[in-house]
């Protein structure tokens, strides 16, 4: 019988269970075919024999269309014309370990090394679990690397285990693996390629081992549902969009890194804490931008730079403090921090570029140590209201802040002498989270 011929709304490379409830008189086999009903897609279940209705639950965990239009042929095999059916049902999403033999290799002879590639053919699917070594052609090779590409678009992926023998994660090597929920990474692991776990929307959790001294751009870019991350303590730099629009609560940097590059957390939306370390030189390029969830961040005395955009449109963030050790503040680097309050400038800051507090709406107290009126661009407070605002300065440095645009256009502008100049507040040793 062929139910219900073509109507099923099948994906291909599916996991599926064909649910059946019948009564089979006798012990026998079950014979269902899917897809195009080739002899590939054929699976046969054994039942037991029953007068009552019993429930049989067929899976197809490697099951692939290979015919446009999907059918379900039931074939009642030792059965046929005694079995009464009450009831067939297909059910999607099955988790069963992926078919070993479908791992598909590139053999490299001269290392007897292998490393695992995509198998368009069957792509892989639920639970896959690589092993250490495979044989190939009488020999055995060892599986060291996770090659390019490997996992990309593997949407019925669920979790990958990956053996101790591998080295090297590749580009894209799990690219938008949209239901994976999570990969166990050994710790012989040292490099984790661009955009390795990219798009992984489903992925809660990461623990990348204390091997790893390279961490690939993008790696977990668009990684919503990750919330926390564990920086090895060989890592010394951040490379550009690494947590991307990823799902971090809090992030400690811990004092090996050195360097935050371009859009590193930008667009975590549910980033509400930072700690820098306390060796690093420079924010990056729009490194925390849209971090519209973050209330506070202490910048350590180390920064010399805050780069373009740092902490550009971080509209929970209420007051930060520049410390001295801070020369240049470059164009947008606060801009739309729309709840800023108050913001203390460094006394060795000499420059501040473009839009730097601009549409800083609540900006109600801005104190600048520097002695020396920075260079300063005249559109460094736009739209921030600054003609209602306090303007802080060195009393001996009054008269040039009165005289400089943009700094002239504060309401107010108050002298302030050595004793009420605050103390940048000093960093206690981060913990790695």
């Amino acid at each position: 019988m062929i139910v219900p011929d073509g109507s099923f709304d099948l994906e291909e490379d599916g996991d599926y269970t064909v649910v059946i409830t019948a009564k089979f008189p006798t012990a026998g086999t079950l014979q269902i075919n899917m897809g195009s009903w080739s002899a590939n897609d054929q699976a046969t279940f054994p039942v037991g024999a029953s007068d009552e209705f019993q429930t049989i639950e067929c899976d197809f965990a490697e099951w692939s269309v290979s015919a446009e239009g999907a059918h379900l042929l039931f074939d009642c095999g030792d059965f046929k014309g005694t079995t009464i059916v009450k009831k067939i049902k297909i059910i999607k999403g099955i988790q069963k370990p992926f078919n070993p033999a479908y791992i598909r290799y590139n053999f490299i002879t001269k290392g007897k090394v292998a490393e695992v590639i995509s198998n368009p053919n069957k792509k892989y699917r639920g639970i896959v679990e690589i092993p250490a070594t495979v044989t190939h052609e009488g020999e055995t090779y060892t599986v060291t690397k996770i090659g390019d590409y490997a996992f990309s678009s593997c949407n019925s992926l669920s979790s990958v285990t990956i053996p101790n023998s591998v080295t090297s994660i590749g580009h894209s090597a799990f690219l938008d693996c949209r239901n994976l929920t999570s990969v166990s990474l050994p710790n012989s692991v040292t490099t984790i390629g661009d955009n390795a776990f990219a798009q992984c929307y489903s992925l809660t959790s990461m623990i990348i081992p204390n091997s790893v001294t390279s961490l690939g751009a993008d790696a977990f870019y668009l990684c919503s549902k990750l919330t926390s991350v564990l920086i090895p303590n060989k890592i010394t730099h951040l490379p550009n969009g690494l947590f991307q629009s990823s799902g971090l609560t809090s992030v400690t940097i811990p004092n090996n890194v050195t360097n935050i590059g371009i859009f590193v957390f930008s667009n975590c939306k549910s980033l509400t804490t930072i700690t820098l370390s306390n060796t690093q030189t420079s924010i990056g390029y729009y490194a925390f931008s849209g971090c519209a969830a973050l209330s506070s961040v202490t910048i350590p005395n180390s920064v010399e730079d805050i780069d373009e955009g740092a902490f550009a449109g971080c509209s929970g963030l209420t007051s930060v403090i520049i410390p001295n050790s801070v020369e240049s503040i470059k164009s947008n680097a606060f801009k739309g921090c729309s709840s800023l309050t108050s913001a203390t400038i460094g006394s060795s800051v000499n420059s501040i570029g473009s839009g730097a507090f601009a549409n800083c709406s609540l900006l109600a107290d801005v104190i600048c140590l520097a002695e020396s009126v920075p260079s300063t661009a005249t559109d460094v407070f736009n739209d921030s209201y600054i003609e209602y605002s306090t303007l802080h300065v060195p009393a001996t440095s009054l008269n040039s802040y009165m005289n400089t645009d943009p700094w002239k256009k504060f309401q107010s502008k108050v002298a302030i002498s050595n004793s009420e100049i605050p103390e940048t507040p000093k960093c206690a040793k981060p913990e790695i989270s």
